[in-house]
């Protein structure tokens, strides 16, 4: 029941919901404020780069993307935790190939933002990979973390 009531207030979120459809500005913090400015610029810019790319289905953007969303590319990307997890399961949840390095990721990005965050990120998912999840994020991070018995010697 609680995970339900959990799901609709989730879902009563949705057009609220960051880093969707919305585009790259909402996602982009102000330079005039920054240490280095030129930087911060740069750092912008390469964000609505790799935004646009990620939307594409490009690996290496989607990383970048979710690494912004996640730590604020030195003040030049908002944070956005439960945006980063979406990313992360874009990434898993894809037909690219990924790393193991990803999984690790997965599980930092999405770690700590809750039942209610898991869920916005599930719906964000949902948003921007515009097809079903195919695998479940979690079950892959699990079993690739675990360790696997040494095959019998022949």
């Amino acid at each position: 029941m609680m995970r339900f009531l959990g799901l609709c207030i989730a879902l009563s979120l949705v057009p609220s919901l960051p880093a969707s459809a919305q585009g790259v500005n909402p996602q982009l913090r102000s330079c005039s404020t920054a240490k280095d400015i030129p930087y911060c610029k740069v750092q912008r810019g390469q964000f609505s780069h790799d935004w646009t790319k990620a939307h594409r289905g490009d690996y290496a953007s989607q990383r970048n993307v979710a690494f912004c969303l996640r730590f604020g590319c030195d003040g030049a990307v908002k944070v956005n935790k439960v945006a980063a997890c979406a990313w992360r399961i874009v990434i898993i949840g894809s037909d690219a190939p990924w790393e193991r390095g990803d999984v690790m990721n997965y599980k930092a990005d999405c770690a700590g933002i809750g039942q209610r965050g898991d869920a916005m990120a599930h719906i964000l998912f949902k948003k921007i990979y515009r097809r079903p999840l195919e695998i479940v994020a979690e079950e892959v991070a699990t079993s690739l973390t675990r360790e696997h018995p040494k095959q019998p010697d022949r």
